[in-house]
């Protein structure tokens, strides 16, 4: 006799397994416990058509498992692109900063030696007193552009510049005393 398992059975078959066992078997001891129908056309069918749809839920299963699995693993890979693009970004930055600093050094170095061999130079052609204040005079002008921070001024150019401070304040207006209280 064909019947359909309702149940694992030890020893006999799994559930929704269509088996042929001895007619006995079936109405002593599947059919009381109701771990077993008989197989008829109908009911085969309807095991088929219930075992098509687990296996097609199944299916999808480890479809959404294995799509969740690849979105995780693009989003670990993306996370991690993005982080080795922003450790990139950050080492150019710092090396352009590092070459515009060493290109900054060797500019004020080059400065420096070439005021150094013009102070040479002057020293040697020994300067006169009128060379003397022009070149202090470039010196105020270095200063008022804001290029020059330290300039070595010469006692004549001081008093200039005391005198011409002076006269800034003589022609400032006086300021109009203010009125006393005793004069009301």
């Amino acid at each position: 006799m064909k019947v359909i398992l309702l149940c694992d059975v030890k020893g006999t078959g799994k559930k929704d397994d269509v088996l042929n066992v001895s007619d006995g078997f079936a109405r002593n001891y599947l059919f009381p416990r109701k771990w077993a129908v008989e197989a008829t056309p109908g009911a085969v069918k309807e095991i088929e058509r219930k075992r098509a749809n687990e296996e097609r839920l199944e299916r999808e299963r480890r479809e959404a498992i294995l799509r969740a699995e690849g979105e995780k693993k693009s989003a670990i890979l993306t996370a991690e692109g993005e982080k080795e693009a922003a450790i990139l970004r950050a080492d150019a930055k710092k090396q352009a900063q590092i070459l515009e600093a060493q290109g900054e050094a060797e500019a004020i170095l080059t400065v420096q030696k070439a005021t150094a061999e013009g102070i040479k130079l002057i020293n040697e052609s020994a300067p006169t007193d009128p060379v003397i204040k022009i070149k202090a005079l470039e010196a105020f002008t270095a200063a008022a552009n804001g290029r020059a921070t330290k300039i070595i001024i010469p006692s004549e150019i001081q008093g200039l510049a005391g005198l011409a401070e002076g006269i800034v304040e003589s022609v400032k207006a006086p300021e109009k005393p203010a009125p006393s209280p005793a004069a009301k």
